[in-house]
């Protein structure tokens, strides 16, 4: 049997489990086919032989119960391991009824346990080779069939990724408008899968939510990102000392961005402020973006974390403003720094006096309370001269930069910035 991280080979004839093992994983078989089987000798009888996309071993790897039944590699096979952690986390973070539906059941199994060759005689399937469905007759067809098995591949791949420090951070740089000198970056997650290739936090970030991934990445993230932004700070300073243009100790900024799931842990804030004292960094050299929909679903919290940022000397920024349904019912409550204007006004603002309009609006209302104003996705100079205009503090786009690999923004800093000014 050769192994890997969530998924392993087995050749022709390898046992998986015998019947009354323990069952610390359930099994998606990705290629080969797999015996299931009770008894042993003249006893024997097989229940079923599985071929690719079917899950077998889920029940006792959900209840803790030993293995009802032998499961054996016909041909050599190639399984997708799915931890007792996964399941219950889907069964814990699911639907209330749901998870009724699945204690009832399970208690049914339970039951019948004793006499697993009477769900052969009576034509059902064995617990243990229940597949897809939660119970005898459940039918979900082939196409969800599909979709459960790419997303538990995804799952366990997401996992190994952790593991094999596949995610790199990228940097886009914002500009400060008036002149046009480098403020700061916003850090933007890739994961450099060696099955899929680059893959962007669109196809990630949420199925990482749902499988409880996303707090280790974000400690991820939180400890890449403090880490970058010292290289950055170092590479500002020494070309600030080159040039008598430049005022030595400049701060630049990096912005992390934060999703619902870090609201309920205090923790990943004291994390944060060990890194960035142990770089030598400042805390306002921290600035946290949080979306609009993160502060209207949960808004007590986002509020309590909130001051927690600001206790520890973080600045706080409200990203894809004017996008959510009750931005102004809340922001009076909210001790932000910044607002971060959402795409979709700053492209068509140019062509579109309504749009033009809206960032106006949001710029007007910032500085009424005090708040700067970053705009995102400003791709053309006709945005940026607008925005100057406008007295918007920063922008954002590929008007100024795409996002960076690390070294090149250490290379953007010490080549290209010919003016400077602090960020904080």
């Amino acid at each position: 049997m050769s192994e890997g991280i969530f998924r392993r080979v087995f050749p022709a004839g390898a046992t998986i489990f015998h019947e009354g093992d323990l069952g610390d994983y359930a099994y998606i078989v990705e290629r080969g086919q797999i015996e299931i089987s009770v008894g042993s000798g003249d006893m024997k009888e097989v229940l079923a032989v599985l071929e690719p996309g079917e899950l077998f071993g889920e029940l006792a790897a959900l209840d803790g119960y030993a293995r009802s039944a032998n499961a054996v590699a016909l041909t050599e096979s190639e399984l997708i391991l799915i931890g007792q952690d996964q399941i219950r986390h889907r069964i814990n973070s699911g639907d209330e009824i749901v998870a009724l539906l699945l204690r009832s059941v399970l208690r049914s199994y339970r039951g019948d346990r004793r006499n697993i060759t009477g769900w052969a005689a009576a034509g059902a399937a064995p617990p243990e080779t229940l597949g897809p469905g939660l119970a005898p007759g459940y039918a979900p067809g082939p196409e969800r069939h599909r979709r459960a098995v790419a997303k538990l591949r995804l799952e366990n791949e997401l996992k190994a990724a952790l593991a094999r420090d596949e995610f790199e951070l990228y940097f886009q740089p914002l500009v400060l408008l008036a002149g046009e000198t480098l403020a700061g970056f916003e850090a933007l997650i890739r994961w450099n899968s060696p099955l899929r290739g680059a893959v962007g936090p669109d196809q990630f970030i949420k199925l990482a939510e749902e499988a409880g991934l996303i707090v280790p990445i974000g400690h991820w993230v939180i400890g890449a990102a403090v880490k970058h932004l010292a290289e950055f700070q170092k590479a500002a300073d020494q070309k600030a000392a080159t040039q008598k243009a430049i005022a030595p100790g400049r701060e630049l900024f990096v912005a992390i961005n934060v999703t619902k799931h870090f609201l309920h842990e205090a923790q990943i804030l004291d994390d944060l402020a060990a890194n960035v004292a142990a770089y030598g960094l400042l805390p306002k050299q921290i600035k946290i973006e949080l979306t609009e929909s993160v502060l209207i679903d949960d808004t007590e919290a986002a509020i309590g974390w909130i001051k927690r940022c600001k206790q520890l000397g973080f600045r706080v920024s409200i990203d894809d403003f004017g996008t959510g349904y009750s931005s102004l019912g809340y922001l009076h409550r909210l001790p932000v720094d910044e607002l971060k204007i959402d795409r979709s006004f700053i492209e068509t603002m140019t062509n579109n006096p309504r749009s033009l309009a809206v960032v106006r609006a949001i710029v007007g209302l910032a500085k009424g309370l005090d708040l700067e104003v970053v705009a995102e996705g400003v791709e053309t100079r006709e945005q940026a001269e607008a925005l100057r205009g406008l007295g918007c503090t920063y922008g954002q786009g590929y008007c100024f930069s795409k996002p960076l690999r690390a070294a090149d923004a250490i290379l953007g800093i010490t080549g290209a910035v010919t003016k400077a000014r602090s960020a904080g």
